[in-house]
């Protein structure tokens, strides 16, 4: 049986993070009510992560340059073999942690290339007692931009929720909405992806050495996506050709 794979970003410093115990207590019963899914938690606390420095020479490279001094490439290697992908985040001072920060930070200039089209996604907020509201709005956004298609949005709030119902429930919900859904598009990644397709290029560009954000440019004028006509096209074709989307 080939499995459906889930890659979980565990975005907590905290040795004994309870977003970690969550996230975890929800895939593992997850696939205990589904065997064919396994999951990868990629816990970045544990990990090797460098600050973004703000050169945006990603944006006109199409790679980060800090990606060969610790372990980011590690993480994208592991999202772009994932069919679901679920960010999950502590809130700290109604925000997202630090680390999760340093991570999306990381793959900012993915944003703009729709990067993981053709995965679906879920996030998971944990809070004491407040704070939740703007993470999950936050997650939401940046799943979206990545061309996740989310289908759900959870937290998890100390003051209300039991640590031994709360995570079955989530686990119940994820499983229904994933065997419920078709296709890897919505409206907003429609619409997304004809954005992008119209207007990154400029009208008037004969060549793109003085335009900046130059790999969003070469990107989207490709043939390929030229000849696409729907976000739903899009992530299938980026499903089937396994990322090698720059034509030679």
């Amino acid at each position: 049986m080939i499995k459906k794979n889930i890659v979980a970003i565990i975005g907590s410093n905290n040795n004994r993070s309870q977003t970690k115990a969550i996230t975890e207590n929800i895939l593992n019963e997850l696939i205990k009510l589904d065997q064919a899914y396994s999951y990868k938690g990629i816990f970045l606390g544990e990990l090797n992560l460098k600050y973004c420095i703000g050169c945006q020479k990603c944006f006109n490279d199409g790679f980060c340059e800090l990606d060969k001094l610790d372990d980011m490439v590690l993480i994208r290697e592991y999202m772009e073999k994932a069919d679901i992908i679920l960010l999950a985040s502590p809130v700290y001072a109604n925000d997202v942690s630090g680390i999760m920060k340093t991570f999306i930070d990381r793959i900012s200039y993915q944003f703009h290339l729709l990067s993981f089209s053709g995965k679906l996604g879920f996030t998971l907020t944990v809070a004491d007692h407040s704070g939740s509201e703007k993470v999950i709005e936050y997650l939401d956004h940046l799943s979206i931009h990545l061309g996740i298609k989310n289908l759900s949005n959870y937290s998890f709030i100390y003051i209300n929720d039991s640590m031994y119902e709360k995570p079955t429930l989530i686990a119940k919900d994820m499983l229904r909405k994933i065997q419920g859904n078709y296709g890897y598009s919505n409206y907003y990644l429609e619409y997304l992806f004809r954005m992008y397709k119209s207007e990154t290029l400029p009208k008037d560009a004969v060549n793109f050495e003085n335009v900046s954000h130059q790999n969003e440019l070469k990107f989207w004028s490709q043939n390929w996506i030229k000849n696409t006509d729907s976000f739903q096209e899009f992530a299938a074709k980026k499903r089937s050709i396994n990322y090698d989307l720059y034509e030679k």
